[in-house]
């Protein structure tokens, strides 16, 4: 009777990463939908934290006429933690996928 009540309570343990192996998918591998009226880039290449924040500060910058722009980015990798801190800020305008620019299924996501 002890075997079996230590076995259910190992087996309670270990469902919720079951779970999380089962139903985990790619955090970056979405569909990009685009909004009504709204226009957007994609950018891909070499894919930094540095360079992203440049093209950022560059190509969102107030000072230009039209900043009603959403940023996409699609590279191969996820981006490092100090990267997902950038996407989080910047939300609203800036969106992240995983992909590859010469996969035609990355391409029409």
């Amino acid at each position: 009777m002890l075997f079996i009540l230590v076995g259910l309570a190992m087996f309670a343990a270990c469902i919720p990463e079951i779970f999380d192996l089962i139903g985990t998918r790619n955090k970056y591998g979405g569909q990009y939908v685009k909004e009504p009226a709204r226009r957007h880039i994609v950018v891909c290449g070499h894919i930094t934290y540095e360079s992203v924040l440049h093209f950022l500060k560059d190509f969102l910058h107030e000072d230009r006429e039209d900043v009603d722009v959403e940023v996409v980015f699609l590279h191969r990798s996820e981006p490092d933690l100090e990267f997902e801190g950038l996407l989080k800020r910047q939300h609203t305008r800036v969106k992240y996928f995983q992909g590859s620019l010469m996969n035609a299924m990355d391409l029409e996501r």
